[in-house]
């Protein structure tokens, strides 16, 4: 299968395994299925609210394509880019296949990249077009993957603790946290610093120092005396304390 590596925008290197074209097919055949059960539903209802004023739609054409267009085709159209946008980078074929799209950097990807997607998946996914750009993509890609600068990476099995899954329990009577500064962090920084740490191999020694600088940078503090995995590591450490229990 083949690999990928991010580069994120905290500079920690991420190798990901790209999903193949096998996956990416089944997952984009269960989510037309479900687009068409989508489409069978809404056109059901827009039916029966034609019918039930059937002198204000059925004589007038134009209202009736109207009504179609913003209910049905509006809502199938959009059924990508929204699910993908909202659900960390996937649709339900993909979180079936155990799938996500991801951009350039390892992160969610925009609406914007979302929307692009979908855009061009008009004339790459109903028309087998797709399957074929991939095949002779280096990464796997179709066009509007290199169009939205995205792409579909296999989830793995990684042991990351979760930072909220904590109660002040599992902590020393008394204990104080190095790093109240911690407290500052998004749990979407703490998750990356995660990656770094509990993926040390990975990331090369200059790469480490780069992201305890910036995360000194940001958080206004300096460090002595620790080695960077041990600073990452009492990092971690100091944010699941405070943010345990809440």
């Amino acid at each position: 299968m083949t690999q990928h590596t991010f580069i994120t925008g905290q500079f920690v290197r991420i190798d990901q395994q790209l999903a193949d074209v096998g996956q990416r097919a089944v997952a984009s055949f269960i989510d037309i299925v479900m687009k068409g059960l989508i489409f069978s539903f809404m056109m059901i209802i827009v039916s029966m609210f034609g019918l039930s004023l059937y002198g204000l739609f059925w004589e007038d054409s134009t209202l009736m394509i109207i009504l179609y267009f913003l209910v049905v085709f509006i809502p199938i159209f959009l059924y990508d880019s929204l699910m993908e946008y909202f659900c960390g980078g996937r649709t339900l074929g993909k979180m079936m296949m155990g799938l996500r799209v991801v951009s350039a950097d390892g992160s969610k990807p925009s609406f914007a990249a979302t929307f692009t997607r979908s855009l061009f998946y008009l004339l790459e996914g109903y028309t087998g077009f797709g399957l074929v750009a991939m095949l002779f993509s280096k990464d796997n890609q179709r066009l509007g993957d290199i169009a939205a600068d995205t792409y579909v990476i296999k989830e793995r099995f990684m042991y990351v603790a979760n930072p909220l899954a904590a109660t002040k329990a599992m902590f020393p009577q008394g204990y104080k946290p190095a790093y109240p500064q911690a407290a500052d962090l998004s749990l979407r920084q703490v998750e990356v610093i995660q990656e770094a740490y509990y993926v040390g191999g990975n990331l090369g020694d200059d790469l480490r120092l780069k992201l305890c600088q910036q995360i000194c940078k940001y958080l206004k503090m300096s460090v002595s005396g620790l080695t960077t995995q041990q600073f990452l590591g009492q990092l971690i450490y100091d944010y699941r304390f405070i943010m345990a229990d809440q």
